[in-house]
């Protein structure tokens, strides 16, 4: 049980303040595989730069959590930013990695090592 999984209704945007988190047992949209904390820099490099860095980082936690790679799944992945108020005044340097079904269906129970084609 448990997990770090999300249940998005509708478009979800980049910056968000809070994630709407469900326990992967239940039917959800998105899951939370990996947090990856962006140490390259103190000053909030910009959004180009956090998008390059976790599309790389993402792509490789991908690997090691789902077990195969993302150009051999049927899911897809995408991030979410620190925001520079939440890098500056909360010291919040995490990218999330999230994946999600690439066809858009809800998902049940955990991706982790699943394997899914």
């Amino acid at each position: 049980a448990g997990g770090s999984c999300m249940l998005v209704e509708d478009d979800f945007p980049a910056e968000v303040e809070e994630l709407p988190m469900i326990d992967c047992v239940q039917s959800h949209t998105h899951e939370i595989y990996a947090t990856v904390d962006y140490t390259e820099s103190d000053v909030y490099p910009g959004f180009g730069e956090l998008e390059a860095y976790a599309q790389t980082a993402c792509l490789t936690e991908f690997d090691e959590f789902v077990g195969i790679s993302a150009f051999d799944s049927s899911l897809s992945f995408s991030w979410l930013l620190p925001t520079l108020d939440g890098w500056n005044e909360e010291d919040d340097r995490a990218v999330l990695c999230v994946l999600q079904d690439a066809d858009g269906a809800r998902l049940v129970g955990t991706m982790r090592q699943s394997k899914r084609t």
